[in-house]
C-alpha cells in the first residue's frame, strides 16, 4: 500500500532545479562506469518532492543500502519513450513509487547522517562478506543474488546466458525460493515436533510457524522485494487453510491470494511479474484439476 498512497510524480516546473534533500538509500547500489545508482526515500524535503527517487552519482563517496544520506540533487520528471511496443520506462517508474530520477551535484553539502542499521546493516555485511570469501570466483555474484537479492554484482556476460536459456527469473528471489525454504522448514518442523515436541500445539501448528517465520526471515533478507511480498501471501493463504482444515479448493486459495496482492499493492497489476506468477500457478492448477479429473 506504501507505493499507492505516497507515490507522486515530479512536476514539470520543478525538473533541472537543484534540491538538497534527506533520506535512506533502500536498495544495494548499481555501480556503473564512474559511478553508481541506487533508489532513495526521503525523509524530510525542501518542498513538496516525491517521497522516492532514483538517482546517479558520478564519481562520488560510496553509499551503502540503509545508509541516511544528505545530497543535493538535480531532478527531473519521469519520462519515457512513446514508441509503440517499447519498454514503457515512465510506467516502470510509477509501477515502483519513484516519481523522479536524477544526479548527485558535487559539493561539501554532500554527507552521511547516520550508517545503515538493523536488517539493512545485516544484508550489507553479508554481501561483503560474500563478496571477500568469494572475491575471484565467477558465481560470486549469483550468490548474492540468491542470498541476498543483490543482483549488480551478476556480469553482462552472465546476464546474456541467463536471457539465453530462459532462467532469469531463477535469480529473482520469489515464489520459488521462498517456498522451498518454507517446505523444507515446515518438513524439518513437523518432524521435530513429533518427536521432541512437548508443549500442547499439534505438530501442524508448530511446522506451519517455522516455515511461515523462516520464510519471511528469507524474505527481509531479501529485502522484502514485490515478488517475494506476494510469496509471503501465497504461503499465508496456504498454511492457513492446511492448519485449520479448511476446505478450500485451490482455485478458491488462488482467487484469495490474488485478491489478497492487490489489496496489499494496488499498482501489481502494472508489473510482468506478477501476470507471470499468477499465470503460472493458474496454469499449474488448471493441469492438475484436469489430470485429477480423468484419473477420477
Amino acid at each position: 500500500m506504501d507505493v499507492a498512497v505516497h507515490w507522486q510524480p515530479l512536476r514539470p516546473e520543478r525538473s533541472g532545479q537543484d534540491w538538497r534533500i534527506q533520506g535512506r538509500v533502500i536498495d544495494f547500489p548499481v555501480k556503473r562506469a564512474g559511478g553508481q545508482r541506487f533508489d532513495f526515500q526521503l525523509t524530510g524535503a525542501a518542498g513538496p518532492l516525491p517521497r522516492r527517487l532514483r538517482l546517479s552519482w558520478y564519481g562520488g563517496l560510496e553509499v551503502h543500502i540503509g545508509e541516511i544520506w544528505q545530497l543535493t540533487v538535480r531532478l527531473k520528471s519521469p519520462r519515457g519513450f512513446h514508441n509503440p511496443g517499447g519498454f514503457d520506462y515512465e510506467r516502470w517508474l510509477f509501477a515502483r513509487g519513484i516519481g523522479a530520477t536524477g544526479y548527485v551535484r558535487s559539493g561539501n553539502a554532500n554527507r552521511l547522517l547516520r550508517p545503515a542499521q538493523g536488517i539493512d546493516a545485516l544484508r550489507q555485511r553479508l554481501a561483503t562478506a560474500i563478496e571477500r570469501s568469494l572475491d575471484e570466483s565467477p558465481v560470486r555474484g549469483l550468490v548474492q543474488a540468491l542470498a541476498l537479492g543483490a543482483r549488480s554484482g551478476i556480469s553482462q556476460s552472465q546476464w546474456q546466458v541467463l536471457r539465453d536459456t530462459g532462467t532469469v527469473h531463477l535469480v529473482a528471489i520469489s515464489g520459488l525460493h521462498v517456498g522451498l525454504v518454507a517446505g523444507m522448514l515446515l518438513w524439518l518442523g513437523r518432524w521435530l515436533w513429533l518427536h521432541f515436541g512437548t508443549w500442547r500445539l499439534s505438530a501442524d501448528m508448530a511446522a506451519a510457524g517455522l516455515a511461515l517465520l523462516g520464510a519471511c526471515g528469507y524474505a527481509a533478507l531479501a529485502g522484502f522485494s514485490l515478488p517475494t511480498q506476494r510469496a509471503l501471501i501465497m504461503l499465508g493463504v496456504a498454511l492457513a487453510a492446511w492448519v485449520w482444515r479448511r476446505h478450500c479448493s485451490p482455485w478458491q486459495g488462488f482467487s484469495l491470494a490474488l485478491l489478497g496482492v492487490c489489496l496489499w499493492d494496488p499498482l501489481s497489476p502494472l508489473r510482468s511479474g506478477f501476470w507471470l506468477s499468477f499465470a503460472a500457478v493458474a496454469w499449474i492448477l488448471f493441469g492438475v484439476s484436469n489430470r485429477l479429473r480423468g484419473v477420477g
